[in-house]
């Protein structure tokens, strides 16, 4: 089970699951869900991811390309962004350069999603301001264990992702 509380809650464990696997669902005990900004240009990788964290209990936003998503981060508040490193009118490297030009986004996570897998490639994520590096195709555990890490406890009144796995 994956939950939601807000920092500095004294509750940090929750129902158990009657399940033997790890139950991914997030149920927010916050008054919102996690914003989740998705930089992705194909279709069919928007419809897969959307499913998934959707299915998670985060709330997605679209961009379709690097300045769509350079203009979504100015006008709204997300908790995560997850960015394709190869998408028209902006790249994943430069629009995430373009974010973290704004001393405000600073800790905003920012996590690569790309099929792009040559030795090299994390790195230059990295070097471009992207927090982590997932390569396509991506699965549920790891995507879903990348927002927990990286949206966790990121400011003052952050949200923290607890997971719990079944005691059985």
């Amino acid at each position: 089970m994956l939950r939601v509380l807000r920092a500095g809650s004294s509750e940090l464990t929750g129902p158990e699951s009657s399940q033997s696997e790890t139950n991914l669902d997030i149920q927010p005990e916050t008054t919102r869900p996690l914003r989740i900004l998705m930089a992705e240009d194909n279709e069919i990788n928007q419809q897969v991811a959307r499913e998934i964290l959707e299915g998670a209990g985060l709330r997605v936003t679209l961009a379709n390309n690097g300045q769509e998503a350079v203009d979504a981060v100015q006008k709204n508040h997300y908790d995560a962004v997850l960015m394709d490193v190869q998408m028209p009118v902006l790249d994943g490297y430069e629009t995430t350069k373009r974010i973290r030009a704004q001393r405000k986004f600073n800790n905003l996570p920012i996590l690569a999603l790309t099929a792009k897998a040559m030795k090299g490639d994390r790195e230059k994520c990295i070097a471009a301001g992207m927090d982590e590096y997932l390569s396509k195709p991506f699965d549920r555990e790891r995507l879903v264990g990348l927002l927990e890490k990286y949206a966790a406890n990121k400011a003052e009144g952050s949200v923290v992702l607890v997971v719990e796995d079944d005691p059985a």
